[in-house]
């Protein structure tokens, strides 16, 4: 995972990744701040990173995660959805704490906008869908 440019150097940072990455989104955690980075593992590791690539949280799920995507919820509250083979999970950027849990396996999310309101669309491995409010 890396932020590249066109200018001189046209590489910023780069943060090795060490295992199969499954999924990355950058999302601002308030209007004050930068957007921040935020990308996941296949072995379950979580990390959030600040523009300037430095590690700013991590952490590791008890489930390998299969996808992961970042926005900010129509609460204005910044999210992260992890897809597990156990369940779908939403963290808080700041502090990687869990907000909730829904069991069930998986693998792609979709952000969805419909007015103000923020969705995410959920697929298992069976295709069928799930349509999350937040």
């Amino acid at each position: 995972v890396g932020l590249y440019g066109r200018a001189e150097p046209p590489v910023k940072w780069q943060h090795s990744t060490d295992a199969p990455c499954i999924g990355a989104a950058a999302v601002k955690v308030d209007d004050r701040r930068p957007a921040t980075i935020i990308y996941g593992r296949e072995d379950g590791y979580v990390f959030v990173l600040g523009t300037d690539g430095r590690e700013i949280s991590s952490t590791l799920l008890d489930d390998p995660a299969m996808c992961l995507t970042a926005l900010r919820a129509s609460s204005g509250q910044a999210v992260i959805l992890v897809g597990t083979r156990e369940s779908l999970r939403c963290l808080k950027v700041d502090g990687l704490s869990e907000i909730w849990r829904r069991a069930g396996c998986y693998v792609r999310l979709e952000l969805l906008s419909a007015g103000d309101t923020k969705r995410v669309l959920a697929v298992r491995p069976d295709g069928t869908m799930d349509v999350f409010n937040l």
